[in-house]
């Protein structure tokens, strides 16, 4: 079970961690994200955090309001468009580009709930898609038995489908050499002891 004071941590991390992640790493970096706010919350204390592999796919409002996936091509042209969008972040494909992770990573904390602080690259103003760092509970057959997980946010869906086996990051050395994400983990620690008031 998380805490008030917890939730006050993660809320001040979501708030400090995208600026300084998206200032030394590219937009899509969430392997260094993920280890950035993993290495920060240790240093408040938190006990049970794991790094999780996760699809996410994004649907703006239009598309959410249509109830159900398009049941042919013709039709989900049509949809685009009237403006239903989809966005995808870590989908699985047999050739991914060349030195691009094929993944989007999380932080579960506790078995209970998902920090992802970069979700926000996946925003498309244009599009009615704007996100900010998603911090929630997730149903408990998330994590044990993979199920989807639907979440709705500033008017969008969010379907995160859990991949516990992928442990692919972990050859990556935005996650394996801490040196890398070392100074971020710094500036958002002391700025998140600012916006707190008090020394931890």
């Amino acid at each position: 079970m998380i805490s008030e004071y917890h939730i006050a941590m993660v809320n001040a991390v979501a708030i400090t961690a995208p600026k300084v992640i998206f200032k030394k790493f590219q937009i899509n970096s969430c392997i260094a994200g993920t280890r950035i706010v993993m290495e920060v919350l240790k240093k408040f204390h938190f006990k049970n955090l794991k790094p999780l592999v996760v699809e996410a796919n994004l649907f703006n409002e239009t598309y959410v309001k249509k109830g159900r996936t398009p049941e042919s091509h013709e039709e989900a042209q049509t949809w685009l468009e009237e403006g239903a969008w989809q966005v995808v972040l870590g989908e699985k494909t047999e050739t991914p580009p060349t030195g691009i992770w094929p993944g989007h990573l999380v932080l579960l904390i506790d078995g209970t709930s998902i920090f992802d602080v970069t979700i926000v690259q996946a925003n498309r103003p244009h599009k009615n898609i704007n996100l900010s760092p998603i911090f929630t509970t997730v149903p408990e057959n998330f994590v044990r038995e993979e199920d989807k997980c639907g979440l709705i946010f500033n008017n969008c869906m969010v379907v995160y489908t859990p991949h516990m086996e992928n442990k692919s990051y972990q050859t990556y050395r935005d996650w394996h050499d801490l040196s890398i994400t070392k100074s971020a983990v710094n500036e958002v620690y002391y700025e998140v002891k600012d916006i707190l008031g008090k020394k931890i």
